[in-house]
């Protein structure tokens, strides 16, 4: 087994590329525009998730000898399974080292497929990474996570790190939890300040809507609005979830930039990430808040109000929801949250490396993005919470 210049076994997931692939019915135009994208001269072609075999750049060079315009026009609007090689080179998931070893030495080709147990295309293996016998970064999958009351729970899409999913459960009940409280709080603050000033102000509600042309009740719910959501984002800043967010940032940042997972590398890692969750709620926020005001201001209606509202939101919703994570989401992460985060990745990673690149099917996904079991926690609470502050209000 090849070793890394720290001692450590290198495993056959510890070089798997992620590449571009083509399918067959590519054209030949559309192989050469995703090959310059790339460092190889070849690509494999994948029929959705089984591999056909590849495309060389070799077999089309011919074109070059077309010297009339059209017709070579013509050539690369071919279909690449007209060129492409079969798949009669290839590695199974759980291959060793040795064994690609062996493969890329009689095969003189400068990549290898590699396929999991049924099937199914993962990845490729590169003969220069198995020439240049020094340390390399484990190559992951996609990966990400969640931040829970108890800690960091990350994944790849197949296997599952850190807390279980009755943390995510928990976090979707305290999110919800928070939610609900600052909802009752600034209508509490607001039904308060009505009563002193001898003004009704009860029906504003966090889903109040102001009527169109009334800019006066349209500001009044646009402070409704963005009330709650500070008093909910501040009550998640004073959460563990807040430092345990930032951990799981952090974690993965270093996973993709191939830094060690130690705790002094982890902590130096930004906050901020461009995959989170975040982001999305921070749109939410900005079109939802500015096309309710819009709609009551003179000149504007409710599909001029909407179209400058996602214009405005499209421009602006990722520095947003980068200031989110900033300022409410995150907060410095402690050394036990940083821990949390690199226990949740070295699990993640021993797994992938003991189980090797498998298909990760669309179900998969969605159950190891932990939104299901953070929905299964979110949406009871809310529903109980909010009934019984209805009530109580009556």
């Amino acid at each position: 087994m090849p070793l890394l210049n720290d001692g450590q076994a290198l495993y056959l997931a510890d070089i798997l590329r992620h590449i571009p692939i083509v399918g067959p019915q590519d054209s030949v135009q559309r192989f050469l525009d995703v090959l310059s994208c790339t460092p190889f001269t070849m690509l494999p072609v994948v029929d959705e998730t089984r591999l056909l075999g590849y495309a060389h750049q070799a077999d089309i060079q011919f074109m070059l000898g077309i010297a009339s315009g059209d017709a070579r026009a013509t050539a690369l609007r071919q279909p690449v399974d007209q060129f492409m090689r079969g798949a009669t080179l290839f590695l199974t998931a759980d291959a060793t080292l040795r064994a690609a070893e062996v493969q890329f030495a009689a095969g003189n080709t400068e990549m290898i497929a590699v396929i999991d147990e049924v099937g199914n295309y993962c990845g490729i293996v590169a003969a220069r990474d198995l020439l240049c016998g020094v340390r390399m970064p484990l190559r992951l999958p996609t990966i990400g996570g969640m931040a829970t009351p108890f800690g960091v729970y990350l994944s790849d899409g197949v296997n599952q790190g850190g807390v279980g999913n009755w943390a995510l459960v928990s976090s979707g009940a305290v999110l919800g939890l928070l939610a609900v409280t600052s909802s009752f709080c600034v209508h509490a603050m607001f039904t308060a300040v009505g009563t002193a000033a001898h003004i009704d102000l009860s029906y504003l509600t966090e889903d109040y809507i102001a009527p169109s042309g009334d800019v006066k009740l349209g500001l009044l719910a646009l402070s409704v609005h963005l009330c709650s959501t500070l008093v909910f984002l501040l009550m998640v800043r004073t959460t563990r979830i807040a430092g345990f967010h930032a951990a799981e940032h952090q974690t993965v940042h270093a996973i993709e930039h191939g830094e060690e997972l130690l705790p002094e590398l982890v902590a130096r890692m930004p906050r901020p990430h461009p995959r989170c969750g975040t982001n999305l709620m921070g749109a939410g926020i900005l079109f939802w808040n500015l096309s309710s005001l819009l709609r009551t201001l003179p000149g504007f209606d409710g599909d001029s109000a909407t179209l400058v509202a996602i214009l405005v939101t499209m421009v602006y919703w990722r520095r947003f929801g980068t200031m989110l994570q900033s300022v409410f989401t995150t907060k410095q992460a402690s050394k036990t949250e940083i821990e949390s985060g690199i226990y949740a990745a070295q699990q993640v990673i021993n797994k992938y490396r003991s189980h090797g690149p498998r298909h990760r099917t669309a179900l998969r996904r969605i159950w190891c993005s932990g939104m299901v079991q953070s929905l299964v926690g979110l949406a009871p609470t809310l529903i109980v919470l909010s009934m019984l502050l209805e009530h109580w209000m009556r």
